[in-house]
């Protein structure tokens, strides 16, 4: 029997698999294997509903309609987004094969043992992705752990992230802004990922699930801010209140090429993955940029915290 794949619906009007218009056709194809997961994490709409992550569709097409449809257009990458359901490894290593042909194919999955991520690379997986979400363990237990009836840990996660890191050269985790966390388990967190050579993609909260909030767009830039100075060397020291709230970012004078344009607010995570409106509505405000969107976005940072560049510029609209 053919696998049904889900296509999320910029990739499939770009495939001409729907007949429409995209304000950005994605350079990484999103792929969704699943359309229910058995998990129970607090944020995500595939543990209470069919059809919709976060806030995109995924029509499903059969495999090899989608596989005729990548063969014809270009992508940078095939990101194959999984659901926890009974048989999902099998169906994963099966789709692998039928897309190995295809460059910077990536899986984004639940912690999972070594054996079965060696597997994956086998079947024509390049790549890996296993999120975090959580910036902390006590986010975590709360939103993805055992608070849920998940079965997964804090530190389990870490211990996962450091196999694939062992098999695959690109590994990535998500975090998640938003889900009660403090701007200094934020940051721990990142300096954790980067140390370990991790993709981080960082995602606000969606709030797809009722009683949820997106984050304050300042508190988002500010953050975003501080994980592109981190990766590109530019921070050069942060300041946080008693309660873990950034209260300044001091970065060093190459920061303004990616503040002039506001680069730094560009969509975070693997290679080439742009998750066009992924986060929010294409009328705003708009989170993850899938392009620099060539002007400066200091003035929302500073809504939030306290930005210095170089010696002596220093700016702040913060209360």
């Amino acid at each position: 029997m053919e696998l049904e794949i889900g296509v999320s619906y910029g990739t499939a009007v770009k495939l001409g698999l729907i007949r429409a218009s995209a304000i950005y056709p994605p350079n990484t194809a999103y792929l969704l294997l699943g359309r229910k997961c058995v998990n129970n994490c607090a944020y995500c709409s595939l543990a209470r509903r069919e059809n919709t992550l976060s806030r995109v569709l995924w029509p499903p097409f059969p495999l090899g309609m989608v596989r005729e449809a990548l063969e014809k257009v270009k992508f940078t990458r095939i990101c194959v987004q999984t659901a926890d359901y009974p048989g999902m490894e099998e169906d994963l290593l099966r789709l692998g094969g039928e897309l190995s042909k295809f460059p910077n194919l990536t899986a984004s999955v639940s912690p999972r043992p070594r054996a079965f991520l060696s597997e994956l690379r086998d079947s024509g997986f390049t790549g890996v992705g296993i999120a975090l979400d959580a910036a902390s363990e006590r986010i975590f237990e709360a939103v993805r752990g055992r608070g849920v009836g998940n079965p997964f840990t804090w530190e389990g996660t870490w211990r996962a992230l450091a196999e694939a890191r062992g098999i695959f050269e690109d590994v990535a985790t998500h975090l998640i802004v938003g889900l009660g966390e403090s701007d200094v388990e934020l940051y721990d967190t990142i300096r954790r990922a980067l140390d370990m050579g991790l993709h981080i993609g960082l995602f606000a909260l969606t709030p797809v699930v009722p009683g949820m909030e997106a984050p304050d767009l300042g508190r988002y830039r500010t953050v975003q801010l501080l994980l592109h100075a981190l990766k590109h060397d530019y921070l050069e020291d942060v300041e946080f209140s008693d309660s873990g709230r950034i209260l300044e970012l001091r970065l060093r004078r190459s920061a303004w090429k990616f503040l002039r344009d506001g680069s730094f607010a560009v969509t975070s995570g693997c290679p080439g993955c742009d998750r066009p409106f992924y986060n929010e509505r294409p009328s705003g405000p708009i989170y993850n940029f899938p392009r620099a969107p060539g002007r400066p976005l200091l003035s929302e940072v500073t809504l939030y915290a306290r930005v210095c560049v170089g010696s002596g510029d220093c700016w702040s609209t913060a209360p």
